[in-house]
This record gives C-alpha cells, structure tokens and sequence, in this order.
C-alpha cells in the first residue's frame, strides 16, 4: 500500500481487526471479506488498514445491519450499577439516563476508539468535558443527561444514516 500519508493514521489495533470479523461473520460475507475491503478502503487485508479505512468497513457493515453491542452487560446491567450507586436525586441525572448514555456510548466504539487511545472512560470523560463542561456523569442534571443522549444519537445517526 506504500507510505501512508501523515494525516492518514497507519494500522488499527487488534481489538478492532476482531470487531471487523465479527461483523464480516455475522453478515454472512467470508467470502467477499476481500473484496468489502478493496471497495471500501483499497486493501485486500486488514493488516494495511488506516483507521479511516476501518471506519469506512465499519460503516458498510452497519449500513449491511452489522450491530455490535460490547460485552459489558449492556441496558439492564448499566442500570443495575446506577441504582446502588445513585439513586434517585432531585434535578439530577436519573439512573435510567445515565444506563442510557454508557448503553450507547458502548454501540459507539468506532467513535471513541477511532485514535486508538485511551479507554472507554477517558473517552466518555473527554467527550463529557469537551462538549458539556461535566467531568463525570454523575453530576449531570435532569437536563443535562437528555443533552448527553440527543448528542450520542445524532452522532449514531450520522454514522448509520
């Protein structure tokens, strides 16, 4: 594939190379594993993946009706902890939003790991920061967490829609 370019970030890691064949897997598509990559991001393996590239295979394999949901108990287990660790406080984030917000930010994985830093947490701590002034979800009022989750479903409709 030659050099890659400077603004072009080189390789993905192996946590994503196994979310690509899950979904290649699920889909049924073993047989044009290949060729999805030639036409989607001009490789014929995953080993010359760019993260872009990752991303756009992503993409047609979401747009095919690949739906990755981490192992990490989703909806009801995200629920479960909020409740012993908050509760219910008035003009606060109810348990049920903040289960909401982890819910889909776990769909979200090839938006937070897409530099291929950090964790899950730092990811979700930076967008919290960046983008509503909170540090950390419990703090975010009632109205607050519904801004959390109106930004988490546009950036998950911009990516399936």
């Amino acid at each position: 594939m030659g050099t890659p370019s400077p603004e072009i970030t080189p390789g993905i890691t192996q946590k994503q190379r196994r979310l690509l064949r899950a979904g290649i897997r699920s889909l049924g598509l073993e047989e044009s594993y290949r060729d999805i990559l030639r036409a989607q991001a001009g490789v014929s393996s995953s080993l010359d993946l760019t993260l872009e590239g990752f991303q756009a295979v992503m993409l047609y394999l979401t747009v095919q009706g690949f739906s990755y949901a981490p192992p990490r108990g989703g909806y009801e287990s995200h629920l479960e902890s909020w409740r012993s660790r908050v509760g219910s406080r008035p003009g606060k984030a109810t348990p049920e939003q903040l289960a909401l917000i982890e819910t889909i930010w776990d769909r979200l994985e090839w938006y937070w790991s897409r530099d291929g830093k950090g964790s899950r947490d730092a990811a979700l701590h930076g967008f919290l920061v960046a983008r509503f002034a909170c540090e950390d979800l419990r703090f975010l009022s009632f109205a607050g967490a519904r801004g959390v989750i109106e930004a988490l479903k546009g950036v998950e409709s911009r990516r399936t829609g």
